[in-house]
């Protein structure tokens, strides 16, 4: 198939999906043809996190060709499982479609619902019956292990909340944030990286909670903290940088 002709084609995802076999042919690229699975799946977390960054900037060009970059990944991901005769494009899209009308009863269904609230205690409910399983282990289990630490804090967090983890109130957490302080700083003094190691993580974790508890994702605020000290750090670096944060 041309080049032309695929750029041109009304189906986008046919289209896609030609591209990639017309790389991964015996004639296509020595490059697209040695990748496995192994290989993309990082290449579709480079794109998204290029994508959340492009939506950072507030540009709409931007966003739509990172978007362009991580949908290529992901129907070339597809791809590579149809070589195995796993599952194709068309299964991935029909899938998720359906998943999304099971998840929707009171857009596709009778089901009615006062607010954004309950449409998510709905959908909780609804994808643990769809696991067949009631273990609220399996939740937590479920959640990806390589999200990046704060993140996947944050998702612990809140699916233990809802299946019933007793956290401390907000100035309970205060408390257990103060004491945290003060172990430290005691551990600090006796030079035991392990113990100091494991009691950082413990104060880490707790301040994930406390920002779950304020209603904000603590990866997104450190997030902002780091831009804001570069910020500080490119105005003042001409002129020295013996500056604290």
């Amino acid at each position: 198939m041309e080049a032309a002709e695929l750029a041109s084609s009304a189906h986008g995802c046919d289209a896609l999906t030609d591209l990639i076999k017309v790389l991964r042919d015996k004639n296509g690229c020595p490059w697209d043809r040695k990748q496995d699975p192994d290989t993309i799946k990082r290449y579709v977390l480079e794109e998204a996190y290029e994508v959340a960054e492009a939506v950072d900037n507030g540009s709409p060009a931007m966003v739509c060709e990172e978007l362009g970059d991580l949908i290529f990944q992901v129907v070339f991901l597809s791809c590579l499982y149809e070589e195995k005769g796993a599952f194709s494009i068309e299964d991935v899209i029909r899938g998720i479609i359906e998943k999304m009308v099971r998840r929707h009863p009171h857009v596709f269904g009778d089901k009615k619902v006062r607010d954004a609230d309950e449409v998510k205690a709905n959908w909780h409910k609804i994808k643990l019956a769809e696991k067949g399983s009631a273990d609220p282990g399996s939740l937590l289990d479920s959640i990806p292990h390589n999200l990046p630490a704060l993140m996947r804090a944050h998702r612990i967090t809140e699916r233990a909340g809802r299946a019933g983890f007793n956290f401390p109130d907000l100035s309970g957490i205060f408390i257990e944030i103060d004491g945290a302080i003060s172990q430290l700083k005691d551990l600090a003094q006796k030079h035991d990286p392990q113990e100091t190691s494991r009691e950082f993580g413990n104060f880490l974790f707790k301040i994930v909670v406390l920002g779950r508890m304020l209603g904000m994702h603590a990866e997104e605020a450190l997030d902002q903290a780091l831009q804001r000290f570069i910020d500080k750090f490119q105005a003042i670096a001409p002129h020295g940088t013996h500056q604290t944060p």
